[in-house]
């Protein structure tokens, strides 16, 4: 493979490119976290009786229908 030479404000934007993927990946792995945790707790809490903002169902296929009680609607849960 051939060896490029970079000028140096190439390789400072390629840096800084690199570093900005890295925080956009933490990001949205941090929402991930934050979803899956909160339906993880809304879950149990079902599951346990309690009543909270959201209510579960499970679909004749095995999945779980997550219904909120204002104009949000509906939305299904994976």
């Amino acid at each position: 493979m051939e060896e490029i030479k970079l000028e140096a404000w190439q390789s400072v934007t390629i840096q800084a490119l690199a570093a900005q993927r890295e925080r956009v990946v933490q990001q949205a792995q941090d929402t991930i976290n934050g979803l899956s945790a909160t339906i993880e707790r809304y879950a149990k809490e079902w599951a346990a009786g309690q009543d909270g903002p959201f209510e579960f169902s499970q679909r004749p296929d095995g999945l779980y229908l997550v219904s909120k009680d204002d104009e949000t609607g509906l939305a299904p849960a994976a």
